[in-house]
């Protein structure tokens, strides 16, 4: 009873911004714009209204990649200030969860896309050439996801999450742990993964968390499956933005 306290008020929190997140008509009311200034528009009277207000019909991928991150991680860090602070490292160490794609791209090619020199978290990577460096991710804070092992990028993540959680009682860690099998299983429920990129793996992907979340209300999986959910959302906008952005400049 006491444990469940401390989440009381983070659950409430969590409640409350879950409920306010686009549905599955909200997106189908979405796709029926055509150009990325309508869609705009009409996502700014819905309940995705706060996402999009930082951008317009004349953005350019350039400028919508960095700014959908940003989004994620300023959702990373309300839920950060609403956990009790011996969670706070765990929570803030899902920031890199949209970047690993991209940082396993970078170890293999050392190449990095124009607009990361727009995002604050992943510019601090680069060296003066815009390629990924060693001495970059020691500075910035993933350094430990750079191992001599031949690993899955997101299975060496999870393993240093796992070191991130606090002593917890056990029914709180089997939540967790069932909650990162779950993750693990589906490759990624961030931005970019390999199989819940697809409309219906990440649908089938979202409903599962959602439950998930009702399962596990009062624990701190319910934080973590809040930010996965968070994550598959913004992975979808971010498809629905950037395929009209695209159109736009190939029919300029």
């Amino acid at each position: 009873m006491i444990a469940a306290h401390r989440y009381a008020y983070a659950q409430a929190r969590l409640q409350a911004a879950l409920a306010a997140l686009p549905d599955e008509s909200t997106w189908q009311r979405l796709a029926a714009n055509r150009t990325l200034a309508a869609y705009l528009e009409e996502a700014r009277t819905l309940p995705c209204g706060p996402w999009v207000r930082g951008f317009s019909g004349h953005n350019g991928p350039h400028e919508l990649e960095p700014g959908l991150r940003v989004l994620y991680r300023d959702t990373v860090d309300a839920v950060a200030a609403w956990m009790p602070p011996s969670w706070r490292e765990a929570v803030i160490w899902t920031r890199w969860w949209p970047c690993l794609p991209m940082i396993a791209h970078w170890m293999h090619r050392g190449e990095a896309p124009i607009w990361v020199q727009q995002d604050y978290l992943l510019r601090p990577l680069l060296n003066e050439q815009g390629r990924l460096t060693s001495a970059g991710l020691m500075r910035a804070g993933p350094a430990p996801l750079v191992t001599d092992e031949e690993e899955d990028l997101l299975a060496v993540w999870a393993r240093i999450w796992r070191e991130s959680w606090p002593r917890t009682s056990r029914d709180e860690r089997v939540a967790l742990e069932t909650l990162t099998r779950l993750i693990l299983r589906y490759g990624t429920a961030v931005p970019g993964g390999d199989r819940a990129d697809s409309g219906a793996g990440r649908s089938r992907l979202r409903g599962r968390l959602h439950r998930f979340f009702h399962r596990s209300l009062l624990q701190p999986a319910s934080a973590f499956t809040f930010l996965a959910i968070v994550g598959l959302d913004l992975e979808r906008l971010r498809g629905e933005l950037v395929t009209r952005a695209l159109f736009a400049a190939e029919a300029v």
